[in-house]
């Protein structure tokens, strides 16, 4: 607990974790609901969906680096012709690294929410809501009313296991920024996981690994 950059692991661990959770449950119910409704093509929209979920996520944070790399990336040069400002560096500025590691985070694993919340939306009865267009409710009340009130012990329980598996989650940074640039987005998986094998420190990565079970 007197080392600087445990503190500064488990700030930038709660900042990954806390921020990439709440845009995934944001998108994943957005997205969600779109693919709920009825249209042309929407079971081939849901598989599509899943795009980014069924990639190895080695796969998918080597395509990002290409894609956002200045010298080849298509991200990058499409940024630049436009005439938008863009950061000269992504990954390797200690303003933009974590927010971009956030991005590809969210890009990766939002579908576990999309699944999840359509799975729920396809089981409320049809009849609530009839009867509520039926009392005079528009879509934004039916939707508070009835949707959400529906929605939210599965929303809790994908929270619960998002955060979990986020707090813990290793290769997503790892293959991205090891932890840098300066530190700025090291969590507390990549402190264990430095300390075991660069600096050969077993008590530490023991106790790191430790305070992340009590949390």
């Amino acid at each position: 607990l007197t080392s600087e950059i445990f503190w500064i692991s488990l700030r930038n661990d709660l900042v990954f974790t806390v921020v990439t959770v709440i845009f995934q449950t944001i998108i994943g119910l957005l997205v969600a609901l779109l693919l709920h409704q009825n249209f042309w093509g929407r079971n081939v929209f849901r598989s599509l969906v899943l795009f980014s979920y069924v990639f190895p996520t080695t796969v998918a944070a080597l395509v990002w680096r290409f894609m956002l790399s200045e010298q080849v990336g298509i991200i990058y040069q499409t940024i630049r012709m436009s005439g938008l400002p863009i950061p000269n560096t992504w990954f390797s500025s200690t303003n933009t690294a974590m927010a971009t590691v956030i991005m590809v985070a969210v890009w990766k694993f939002f579908p576990f929410m999309v699944i999840n919340f359509l799975a729920r939306l396809q089981t409320i009865d049809e009849q609530l809501y009839e009867a509520a267009k039926v009392d005079g409710a528009n879509p934004f009340q039916a939707f508070r009313h009835i949707t959400m009130p529906s929605l939210m012990p599965v929303v809790l329980i994908v929270m619960l296991l998002r955060t979990i598996w986020t707090f813990n989650n290793w290769d997503v940074i790892a293959l991205l920024t090891k932890g840098g640039p300066l530190d700025s987005t090291r969590t507390l998986p990549l402190l264990v996981y430095d300390s075991v094998f660069s600096s050969l420190s077993l008590g530490r990565a023991a106790a790191t690994s430790f305070v992340m079970v009590l949390i």
